[in-house]
């Protein structure tokens, strides 16, 4: 056919145009993506602001100082290679630049792919893997998952791979160097070129110096990281508590009890991911499993995490393995190819072997793309925006209130947002109490100037402790630590719009969120409506409230008694129904706060508790049925379908009957 053949010229004369193009789209459209995600508090899984405290200090002259961890930043990982990217950061000291960086990096990996391609396949064959790794769901994932250091070793190894196998061994070093300073877990990675080059008989060199750089440069960093943190040892190893409290227990438990690796290998949630990660490539890396060996280690460390499939789809984890599954396509395709095999497909009438595999590579992707990739859910959200956007509304009113140099307290959405100062801490550390993976203390020695508070992070606290001892046991006293810390910093309510609050140093406040009453007021209405054998819901009140942009504010008070002591700590459920009865608008919020539990909630007094409801000011409340239900919840914490962390109600149990607000009042 003229048109194809004419299609095939084109794509053979402009191969490396269109190479440089796609990349370039890559990155216009994932920037585009994330700068709207940021814009929307949807960094809320703390990344992001981790690694812009530690650029925004280092730029200013405090190299890997942050105070979200109260340690040097290489006391997390050893990432010296943040010291390369300070000077593109200097200029634009900005979250957004950390994540243009990212993008640019991953997009700019599907260079040296093609490249790697183009030494045993054609120029089209080439294109094609490399657009499939610029389309890949999983790199989509990583790029829209916070902000990491990781992700940049993709490009840097896929180079190095090149060099390796064009044997061109001073430009191997250098690339293999500058990608050990990425972090330390790298080092596993260049240690296994090594054994690689070993299977494939090469030269003493070629052996002797990965194992012993990757080996001696893991050694360093395992060590220094445990200087840095003040743990004493690298903190990360309590993932692998399973296996031993020491890293002698670990490694001696991998050999001597190899039943009990084993069984922790072979797991269900390690198969999906396996599968997962091959799905987009049509099962190709199968074909050559020796290009995977570089990452063997990798794949073992992630599968003793006994993490969930999420760990290694939807975020960076597989970073250090995606590289070898797409160089081990390259040559599981090229096997493919000149299979002897191939002769039998030609006998098929209408479908050359060629056209074959590549069908096959295309459904798997558009499969795997459906299943795993964020971009359909970014793009509707983009194009037609979100059905309710008051984080990003609330959020913007409320930062205002914060200003550029003051000390700060925040919860998980404001963090990357107020990341750019030396002085920020994270509440639900603050919360807990205790350091990341650690029993020592959480300190907030500095004096805090103001603390903004999402108060369904008290929510996610909850989940977060359910079935876990140790944890339960800190939830039970964290609502006391963060009232120390309001009370330690005389800090004051200066503004609350619907669960999310501005407290500021000597401010002295006019709203209460909760108070503690003798007598009912009398303007309350009366209902004395039982929530549960132990909770009365005495009666309720509207107060007065400023609407917001776009919002309307519903003001209420509740007040309640505890008949008798409560073990649990419940929360209020709003739900708004249409004419229809088809629930439009449901939202949990902690009871008291979480700042007063109804766990902690006296017999002797009546509990006020005021909200100030945001509801779209679309919805026209004379249409609409407001009720409020108290619950006790049961759920965990995922990522969504723009990889920003969400809770997950498995379950939840109605306490009492429904409060139903009436319609003329509202």
């Amino acid at each position: 056919m003229p048109f194809i053949n004419e299609l095939k010229t084109f794509f053979y004369k402009n191969n490396k145009k269109i190479l440089w193009t796609t990349i370039g789209l890559y990155v216009l459209v994932i920037i585009i993506f994330l700068v709207q995600k940021y814009l929307s508090y949807g960094y809320n899984a703390i990344d992001l602001a981790i690694y812009n405290q530690v650029f925004y200090n280092s730029a200013h002259g405090h190299l890997f100082q942050f105070s979200i961890h109260p340690h040097s930043y290489l006391g997390d990982h050893f990432e010296l290679f943040i010291i390369l990217l300070l000077p593109f950061y200097y200029f634009f000291q900005s979250p957004l630049t950390l994540l243009f960086l990212q993008t640019l990096f991953l997009g700019l990996a599907a260079w040296p792919l093609y490249l790697l391609a183009r030494t045993i396949l054609n120029r089209h064959w080439s294109l094609i893997l490399a657009a499939a790794f610029l389309i890949n769901p999983f790199i989509w994932n990583m790029n829209f998952f916070e902000f990491h250091i990781l992700p940049f070793a993709i490009f840097f190894l896929l180079f190095a791979f090149y060099h390796y196998k064009k044997n061109n061994f001073l430009q191997f070093c250098f690339i293999a160097g500058i990608s050990l300073l990425i972090r330390e877990d790298v080092s596993l990675v260049i240690l296994m070129f090594g054994i690689l080059a070993l299977i494939e008989k090469r030269s003493l060199k070629w052996i002797l110096t990965p194992l012993l750089a990757g080996g001696i440069w893991f050694i360093t960093a395992f060590q220094l990281t445990g200087y840095f943190n003040n743990y004493g040892s690298y903190k990360f190893l309590a993932l692998y508590n399973w296996l031993g409290e020491t890293p002698a227990e670990i490694i001696k438990n991998l050999f001597l009890n190899p039943w009990l690796v084993l069984k922790n290998i072979f797991t269900f949630n390690n198969l999906f991911s396996v599968l997962g990660l091959l799905l987009p490539l049509a099962a190709l890396p199968v074909f050559k499993l020796k290009y995977l060996l570089p990452a063997a280690l990798i794949w073992i460390q992630l599968f003793l995490l006994q993490a969930s499939p999420t760990i290694m789809l939807e975020t960076h984890y597989a970073a250090l393995i995606i590289p070898f599954l797409f160089i081990s396509a390259i040559y599981g395709l090229h096997r493919v190819l000149q299979s002897k095999n191939r002769s039998l497909l030609k006998k098929l009438p209408y479908f050359p072997s060629k056209t074959i595999y590549l069908t096959i590579i295309i459904i798997a992707f558009l499969y795997s793309w459906v299943t795993f990739s964020p971009l359909i859910t970014a793009t509707r959200g983009f194009l037609f925006g979100q059905a309710d956007n008051a984080r990003q509304i609330i959020g913007d009113e409320q930062i205002k209130l914060i200003d550029n140099n003051e000390s700060v307290v925040s919860s998980y959405a404001y963090l990357a947002p107020l990341s750019g100062r030396t002085q920020l801490y994270s509440l639900h550390y603050a919360f807990e109490g205790k350091k990341q993976y650690s029993d020592q203390a959480y300190r907030i020695d500095q004096p805090i100037d103001k603390m903004i508070v999402d108060y369904h992070d008290f929510v996610i606290y909850y989940l977060q402790s359910q079935g876990h001892g140790v944890e339960s046991l800190q939830y039970s006293t964290g609502a006391g630590r963060i009232a120390g810390l309001i009370e330690k910093n005389n800090l004051g309510l200066k503004k609350i719009i619907d669960n999310t609050a501005v407290y500021e140093k000597n401010y002295a406040p006019t709203e209460k969120l909760t108070e503690e009453l003798d007598v009912a007021p009398e303007k309350m209405i009366k209902i004395n409506q039982s929530e549960g054998e132990n909770l009365i819901l005495l009666g309720w009140e509207y107060s007065n409230a400023e609407n917001l942009s776009g919002y309307q504010i519903l003001p209420l008070s509740l007040y309640w008694q505890a008949a008798n002591k409560i073990a649990d700590d419940y929360k209020l459920k709003i739900s708004v129904t249409d004419e229809k009865n088809k629930v439009v608008l449901e939202k949990f919020y902690p009871l008291g706060y979480g700042l007063l539990p109804t766990s902690q909630w006296p017999t002797d007094k009546i509990i006020q508790t005021n909200y100030w409801f945001a509801l779209p000011e679309k919805m026209n409340l004379a249409d609409h049925r407001v009720s409020l239900q108290t619950v006790r919840l049961e759920g965990y914490l995922d990522l969504d379908n723009l990889r920003s962390a969400e809770t997950r109600i498995t379950n939840q149990e109605n306490i009492g009957e429904a409060l139903a607000l009436p319609h003329n009042n509202l």
